[in-house]
């Protein structure tokens, strides 16, 4: 570290491996849906018994091994199956997942919004099939344009403190519309940040470019002592 100052390392690896984890998450309780660390199947009974639901796997990308748990039903993917099916599955591994509550307006789209240096360049929406709960590309959702809202805006000013305390300085975030409307954090996206030529075909602007500019402008501002 004395050789190279944290200013001077850009999205820190011990950083984007604490914060890749779906359990990061946690931290922000106020921006997200009702959610829980479930390490049994006993965790996940207790959270079922409170609402419909989806287990995401703690390091897992593109919409791979999530579950979705709605009463006594079950889907892994887009694989329906009881929930005592599920649950025999489950005692045959280890048990290791972030629970959170199933928002019934996932048919609004899942919005990946990217971030660098504090700067909310913009989104992008990814809507569900028609037959699907999932908005991933990888699962078979598409891209539309789109921008970040007064929500999302908020969400990366609370997100961008902490992030940069763990030296994360480009990010993305995704959000899903809840019962009220709002848009509320479900992800965030430190390992993997994907989306960013799509939304630059989608909306027309050198969104590459754009990053380039911010993480230059962070270099010449933290290492030079350069105004921008």
């Amino acid at each position: 570290c004395s050789r190279f100052p944290e200013a001077h390392i850009i999205n820190r690896p011990t950083g984007i491996w604490t914060t890749s984890s779906k359990r990061f998450l946690l931290n922000f309780p106020e921006l997200c849906p009702p959610m829980a660390h479930c390490r049994s199947v006993d965790d996940i009974l207790a959270f079922r018994d409170q609402q419909a639901m989806v287990l995401k796997p703690l390091r897992s990308y593109g919409g791979q091994g999530i579950i979705r748990i709605d009463g006594d039903r079950a889907w892994l993917g887009l694989k329906e199956l009881s929930l005592d099916r599920l649950l025999e599955i489950l005692d045959q591994q280890e048990v290791d997942y972030l629970a959170m509550a199933y928002l019934s307006q996932v048919g609004q789209g899942d919005k990946r919004v990217i971030v660098v240096n504090g700067q909310v360049l913009g989104g992008v929406l990814r809507v569900p099939a028609a037959d699907s709960w999932l908005c991933n590309a990888a699962q078979g959702g598409r891209a539309e344009a789109s921008e970040a809202d007064a929500d999302e805006q908020a969400i990366a000013a609370r997100l961008t403190p902490t992030l940069r305390e763990h030296g994360i300085l480009i990010y993305g975030f995704d959000t899903l519309v809840n019962d009220d409307g709002h848009r509320v954090l479900s992800e965030i996206n430190t390992m993997s940040i994907g989306g960013m030529p799509q939304m630059a075909a989608l909306s027309g602007r050198p969104i590459v470019e754009q990053v380039a500019e911010h993480i230059w402008e962070y270099v010449n501002q933290s290492m030079y002592g350069l105004a921008s």
